[in-house]
Parts: structure tokens; sequence; C-alpha cells
């Protein structure tokens, strides 16, 4: 994990938003909503598409390998990751939190790389914004699970280290 870590670590983290990246979140939004059961926004629903830009810039750059599948981010090595872009804590509704644990039963999913934005945007991304992000931790998926509390709001939350 540590060889994960620091492979993430030593990524460009700052990064100018692209035309390829706008359609790419555009696309990926219109899969979310046919997941999504969340009463969300359409503006709220491109600012969430909007993290998609690590896992973006990693695959573009050729960093890491494509995800066999939706319930992963990317693969490094074996590691199967998904990428969250949190505030303080990494908030997970009940439904995610049974899709993980699926996940790391079926072998769909290691470790979670969390990262955080400098500036919390405040509106969806454009081409030629600039945003910066720093990675806070990457653990494995079984711990994260195993380390979650009840929210006091509804779902859990982890609190990184």
């Amino acid at each position: 994990m540590n060889n994960l870590y620091n492979l993430l670590d030593s990524q460009n983290k700052r990064f100018t938003i692209t035309e390829d990246f706008i359609q790419h979140r555009d696309e990926m939004s219109k899969i979310f909503r046919d997941w999504d059961d969340e009463d969300r926004n359409e503006i709220q629903k491109l600012m969430d598409a909007d993290c998609l830009i690590v896992e973006y810039m990693l695959l573009k750059d050729g960093v890491v390998d494509k995800p066999e599948n939706i319930q992963h981010d990317f693969i490094y090595k074996k590691d199967k990751v998904d990428i969250k872009l949190i505030k303080k804590w990494f908030n997970i509704t009940t439904r995610n939190f049974n899709r993980f644990y699926r996940n790391i039963l079926k072998g769909d999913l290691t470790h979670f790389a969390l990262y955080r934005f400098i500036i919390e945007p405040t509106r969806p991304f454009e081409v030629g914004d600039i945003c910066e992000v720093e990675l806070v931790e990457v653990t494995d998926a079984r711990s994260l699970i195993k380390a979650t509390r009840p929210s006091q709001f509804k779902g859990y939350y982890y609190a990184p280290k």
C-alpha cells in the first residue's frame, strides 16, 4: 500500500480543465443519473461528476490501468482502487456502504484513495478552470469499512487518520 500512496502522492495534483474532461464528465453524469435515487439538482450532479478529475488524469497520463468494471476507478498492479474526494470525513450512504461491502467481498474493490480539493468548487467546472487536490489517505477498503461509524444524519462516515 505504501507503493500506491507514494505513486499517487508523486503525481500532479493541479489540473487545468479541458474540453475532453468536460465531455467525459457530462457522459459519466448521465450514467450516474440512472443510478441516482438521491434528491440532488442538476448542478449538484455535475459537481459530483467533477470529482472524476483525479481518476481521469491518472488514466489519461497512463499512470494506472483502466478499471475492469464500474466498481473501482482504476487498477494499480493488483489493487482495485476507488477514488473519493471528501471534505472533512468520507460520508457513506447506507446504499453505498452495502455496495462497497459487496464489491470488497467479490474482489472488485481493494483500496480507497481519499483526496480533498484545496479550494472547494462552488460551481461545475468549465474549460480553463484550474483545480488542485491533495492526497489525504490511501487505505485498504476492508479496513476503511470496518472503521466507519454511524452518522448522526444518515448512513456512515469514516474519519481519515
